[in-house]
């Protein structure tokens, strides 16, 4: 997809059988490929393979839940923690 200049990557739980360091590793080249213009849709459910996404639609059931940002979500989770 990378080679033929595609304009959307998915990305399907492509992080989700990795450990934290390589899974670090590759959110980072995500990164770096989303300064390319590139449309990408990641499909995760840890949410730190989201850390660098502008919008992250969160669903349940088949239905939109909300959509978030990934500062809106750390925070959510910190008050469910408490």
């Amino acid at each position: 997809a990378l080679y033929s200049n595609a304009k959307i990557l998915i990305f399907d739980e492509a992080t989700s059988a990795l450990d934290t360091e390589t899974e670090t590793e590759i959110t980072e080249s995500i990164k770096k490929l989303s300064e390319q213009h590139l449309t990408m849709l990641i499909i995760a459910h840890r949410y730190s393979t989201l850390r660098y996404c502008d919008k992250i639609v969160e669903l349940e059931s088949g239905s939109i839940k909300g959509v978030h940002t990934y500062s809106e979500l750390e925070e959510r989770n910190l008050r469910v923690k408490r």
